[in-house]
């Protein structure tokens, strides 16, 4: 059940997400785990490209500048997010894409 925190922000489960998961459409299912996953804002992570993924010692992360912050900011891959940046066909660098595959909206991504 999703528990309000700070007046704004809601903490799902994992059990919420895997029940979201379980009836939504692929691209849908990316979106919620690089939301839940990175807690990055829509407009940073859909600007996310397969060369920021950096390898560390303790596994790999994603370099990215966020927009609030405008530095340069790491955070770990989970599994969850290693699967979808796996899955991201070869020869296109952004992780996230509309249907016609171009560049996913920060619009798009928070409805």
């Amino acid at each position: 059940m999703a528990a309000e925190v700070g007046g704004s922000e809601f903490v799902r489960s994992p059990n919420d997400i895997a029940k979201v998961t379980a009836i939504c459409r692929d691209w849908l299912h990316s979106i919620l785990i690089a939301a839940t996953e990175t807690g990055l804002y829509p407009g940073d992570f859909v600007r996310l490209r397969r060369n920021q993924i950096e390898e560390a010692p303790t596994g790999r992360c994603s370099r990215i500048r966020t927009n609030k912050l405008d530095v340069p900011t790491y955070i770990p891959v989970t599994e969850a997010m290693d699967n979808i940046i796996d899955e991201t066909r070869d020869g296109r660098h952004l992780v996230f894409v509309n249907a016609s595959g171009g560049a996913l909206t920060e619009h798009r991504a928070s409805e």
